[in-house]
């Protein structure tokens, strides 16, 4: 699979605009803590992930880390990409709350 990173940033554009013309500019969730995996136990399917592969995030860590990105006191990292993951997936987790599943 080749993923094209330009469409990919217009299309994350375009689904944003969308969130904010139905929902608006901001989000408000009262999660925090969530769930991951690391990408080398994730993408194995040869076998199951055990307890200790499952890592621990927060939502309130990630997002300060970008906005510091904004105020340029801050230097991008590879691990920016996972918060933005982690980011959209709540974002989409509360939009599937609400059973709205067009945005």
């Amino acid at each position: 699979m080749i993923i094209e990173v330009q469409e990919l940033k217009e299309i994350i554009e375009i689904v944003l605009q969308k969130y904010i013309s139905n929902y608006g500019k901001s989000l408000k969730t009262d999660n925090d803590y969530y769930w991951f995996i690391n990408p080398d136990n994730g993408y194995n399917f040869k076998e199951v992930p055990n307890d200790e592969e499952f890592l621990v995030g927060s939502l309130v860590d990630d997002y300060t880390s970008l906005k510091q990105l904004l105020d340029e006191k801050g230097e991008v990292s590879i691990i920016d990409l996972d918060r933005i993951s982690s980011i959209l997936t709540v974002i989409s987790y509360e939009i599937e709350k609400l059973n709205d599943i067009d945005l």
